[in-house]
């Protein structure tokens, strides 16, 4: 439900706030409908837990092979981008399954400049959103 936040940072209390999870889901949501569901694949599962690598795991059809995406959310003018770490997680899981692995970062940030370079982000609030689709993990070429 939309709320007139007015501009700048207004008064607000922490229930107003989105939590980190609610952030994370709403980024798994967008990609999810983005690269899963407009294009007509299979969703094979799902998780909405931050600390669950991959979250998506899709295909293009019933017997297709498995595509999985590790999902990272933040608060604009924030971007996350991928670390070594979780590059090698995916790869490591990719080949377990014979799947193909994608990362995929989304931002949300409010519409109302002073909370978007605070990382404020309150419930009810215009976002604007940074997504720039899929980015493949590959593995490296020595």
């Amino acid at each position: 439900m939309k709320k007139d936040w007015g501009t700048g940072i207004p008064v607000y209390n922490k229930d107003d706030e989105l939590t980190r999870g609610e952030l994370f889901e709403m980024a798994v949501n967008l990609v999810i409908d983005e690269e899963v569901n407009a294009k007509g694949y299979e969703l094979v599962a799902t998780s909405y837990e931050e600390e669950s690598i991959p979250n998506i795991v899709f295909r293009k059809e019933a017997e297709g092979r498995l595509m999985m995406i590790d999902v990272e959310a933040a608060a604009s003018p924030n971007y996350v981008g991928m670390d070594n770490q979780l590059h090698g997680i995916m790869l490591d899981q990719a080949k377990k399954f014979d799947a193909r692995a994608y990362f995929a970062s989304v931002s949300f940030g409010s519409k109302d400049k002073e909370r978007f370079n605070a990382s404020l982000l309150l419930r009810g609030d215009e976002y604007n959103i940074r997504y720039e689709g899929l980015q493949k993990i590959i593995r490296p070429v020595f």
